[in-house]
């Protein structure tokens, strides 16, 4: 868009509530297979186990070096550094416009209650925190991304069947597959030993090429047979100077002169 942006521009589009449901979904989803957080770019070498679910006493930490502790006891701060070491300066004219510098994400704190929690994490560089009643896309996926590196308090981590439900128990947001099974080549042979699945066909029919009746007459005859009596003969038209020549004028005389001297040439 040219010139500066306008306040009519249409700056958001409204998402219907069960796609940004399954969105939200399938990014929690991501963050426990651990192929896509390392894919993702977190370090979780060291990590005992993802998703990294903790106890309660962490939403009550209010100092920043017990939350520093707590990351570094579960290894979770091997992430921080790698995220603060990628600081580095922008490249382009975002420089002046209040975003000079650029860092990698590092680890999201989800929590439920939040008694010092935010205050304690707010400081290191990186961290992002989040609580359940305000689930956030742009921070479990950033720039479209899936996978980040989640550390959930254990209420936090129960309050997940409250949004989402349980498969188990049948009553769930979330979308249900309409295939039990979704291993294709087993149907086949299920269905092959049942005889309910035809056999393949190997033979080449064909292809009749589509003709136009309007332009081929032979197609037109075939679809009307009494096309030819409502059609007249083409009458060829002579197109040469002799056609073209008035009677009465001198022309037309020495050219009749002519054909008497031809036809008398060839009587004698």
């Amino acid at each position: 868009m040219f010139a500066p942006t306008h306040t009519w521009r249409k700056w958001h589009h409204a998402v219907p509530q069960k796609q940004r449901q399954y969105a939200l979904a399938s990014a929690i989803a991501a963050t426990a297979i651990p192929a896509l957080v390392e894919a993702r770019g977190h370090v979780i070498g060291q990590m005992a186990e993802i998703p990294m679910v903790v106890a309660n006493e962490i939403e009550g930490v209010t100092k920043t070096k017990e939350a520093v502790a707590l990351l570094k006891k579960i290894n979770a701060y091997d992430d921080v550094e790698k995220s603060i070491a990628s600081k580095r300066l922008r490249g382009t004219k975002g420089k002046m416009r209040n975003r000079r510098w650029k860092m990698k994400r590092g680890p999201l704190v989800i929590y439920k209650n939040d008694n010092g929690i935010t205050r304690a994490f707010r400081n290191i560089p990186s961290v992002s925190l989040m609580s359940t009643d305000s689930l956030n896309l742009l921070k479990l996926a950033p720039g479209g991304h899936v996978g980040r590196l989640v550390v959930w308090s254990q209420d936090a981590f129960e309050e997940m069947h409250k949004f989402f439900g349980d498969y188990s128990s049948g009553q769930t947001k979330l979308p249900l597959s309409i295939m039990q099974t979704s291993d294709i080549r087993a149907i086949i042979k299920n269905i092959m030993i049942k005889g309910g699945i035809r056999q393949p066909k190997f033979g080449h029919t064909a292809k009749v090429a589509k003709r136009n009746p309007l332009k081929s007459k032979e197609v037109m005859l075939k679809l009307n047979p009494a096309y030819k009596k409502l059609t007249k003969p083409r009458v060829p038209r002579k197109n040469n100077a002799m056609g073209r020549i008035k009677v009465g004028t001198p022309a037309h005389a020495a050219i009749e002169a002519l054909k008497k001297r031809k036809a008398a040439a060839k009587a004698k």
